[in-house]
């Protein structure tokens, strides 16, 4: 990454990124497509309540893997082959102590935890209560992944992880059909796929990665870390956790709001949400790749080529930004009869205006992924983490106003579904419904708004601050 055309580089390392995360999303697609089609209705909400959790569950321990590997990929663009073994020793011990810290935390608590989120009660909860503990059980087995998959990329080599990935996606999709279709489980059958695809999806990109890049397997002299090497990846890795943290504890809000506005809004919602993150994981994948990109040219002080290479990137984000609004803003019909087999007519125009308020702000977001992976890369952690405390406060506003209204409704009238209420009261009823939804559209795409304020301005002081090209220093490699 510190040689050749900076835009040539950045778009060959995300292809594989953008590869990989477009399996992930097929085949959870293909979960959720086959919870809602063959267990039906419910099923699919109680996944969908779900899905806040395991966004802060992993998205968290991801952010801890991802932002170690930041000092894995300065150290290689320094071509500092002895501390690039000690930080990748470094980054199996965080990620493993996380996992098990996570697992001794909530697993204890997760009916708590539902009750917390208002999951509604009987058969939505219970079978979400299955579903996440499965799900929860398998985090040993991501910790390995993660650290090798955020090492690998480190280095410069995105390829290795598609290859697991695609032995993940076919074990998935088969064992679902197993498991769901032919042996009749319910949703812990779909989480229990997961887990048995994640298992051999580490075994193989082990066995690849290893022989690719033997510093996967530091020698027992490097695991004895300083406590000042654990800091040194803990004071990036932290707060980039601490800002994932604070936009899924939004998100959190936002699934209490959602659960107490009943199955319908879950499931509009869920689909929208899963579209979102279909489309946007093309622009994750840049930011991915940026982040490696950024980090290696740091480290090997070559500042004038990661002006080059964002500026660059920048514009071809601008232009796959104006696609995935024309299909936001035209693909909602496309999306829900993705998920749902035999969906209530009145997801139709609730998807369809949740998808086109997305649209109108998605630009932020785009954006959001390649200044938030820029300061990243170079190491600056704590403007990030202000960009994720602002997310939080969005979506914390939205939820509020949505439970206010709610609550104020079924004080008022005994419900907050139009077709349950009174005759005389549907009109008044309907307004405040869909005075709520609208809460529930903005929360997201005002959060992208908020956060990429706050990164624009840091993203310009941080390019203006880099100063000219110099040779590195090993020692503070």
């Amino acid at each position: 990454m510190t040689s050749g055309s900076p835009i040539k580089k950045i778009i060959a390392f995300a292809i594989p990124i953008l590869a990989s995360a477009l399996i992930a999303h097929a085949y959870t697609l293909a979960d959720t497509a086959i919870v809602g089609r063959y267990l039906g209705e419910t099923a699919f909400a109680a996944v969908g309540a779900s899905s806040t959790v395991i966004y802060f569950i992993f998205t968290t321990f991801g952010a801890l893997c991802n932002g170690s590997s930041i000092i894995t990929a300065q150290r290689y663009g320094a071509k500092d082959a002895e501390s690039v073994k000690r930080s990748v020793a470094a980054c199996y011990t965080i990620a493993g102590v996380a996992a098990i810290l996570i697992m001794a935390i909530v697993m204890p608590l997760l009916p708590q935890l539902l009750q917390l989120l208002k999951t509604p009660e009987g058969e939505i909860f219970e079978d979400s209560k299955r579903y996440l503990l499965i799900l929860l059980l398998g985090l040993p087995i991501s910790a390995i992944s993660n650290v090798v998959a955020t090492s690998v990329r480190a280095f410069g080599d995105s390829l290795t992880p598609t290859f697991s990935l695609i032995v993940s996606a076919v074990l998935n999709v088969g064992l679902n059909i197993l498991f769901i279709i032919k042996l009749g489980m319910g949703v812990e059958g779909v989480a229990l796929a997961t887990v048995i695809a994640q298992l051999f999806a580490t075994a193989t990109i082990y066995a690849i990665g290893i022989r690719k890049h033997p510093q996967l397997a530091p020698g027992f002299k490097y695991w004895k870390n300083e406590l000042i090497s654990y800091w040194n990846h803990l004071r990036i890795a932290i707060p980039m956790a601490l800002q994932f943290q604070g936009t899924a504890i939004g998100f959190v809000m936002l699934q209490s709001a959602l659960n107490i506005m009943g199955k319908d809004t879950i499931n509009t919602y869920t689909i929208g949400f899963r579209t979102e993150q279909l489309l946007g994981s093309t622009f994750a994948s840049i930011g991915a790749a940026v982040a490696t990109f950024v980090a290696q040219n740091y480290g090997a002080g070559l500042y004038s080529r990661i002006r080059q290479g964002i500026k660059q990137i920048t514009i071809v984000v601008i232009a796959l930004t104006a696609i995935a609004c024309l299909i936001l803003a035209f693909g909602s019909e496309i999306a829900t009869n993705l998920f749902l087999d035999e969906a209530s007519p009145e997801l139709y125009p609730k998807v369809k205006m949740y998808l086109r308020v997305s649209a109108a702000l998605y630009i932020t977001l785009t954006l959001l992924f390649v200044h938030r992976y820029t300061l990243q890369g170079l190491g600056k952690a704590f403007v990030p983490l202000v960009s994720g405390i602002m997310e939080l406060i969005a979506r914390v506003c939205c939820s509020l106003y949505v439970i206010h209204i709610v609550n104020e409704t079924k004080e008022l009238f005994g419900t907050v579904n139009p077709a349950e209420a009174a005759a005389n009261v549907v009109e008044k009823v309907t307004a405040s419904y869909n005075s709520a939804f609208w809460g529930i559209s903005l929360a997201n795409p005002l959060s992208w708004l908020l956060a990429e304020i706050v990164l624009i301005v840091a993203y310009i002081v941080a390019m203006h601050s880099l100063g000219e090209d110099k040779p590195v220093d090993k020692s503070k490699a």
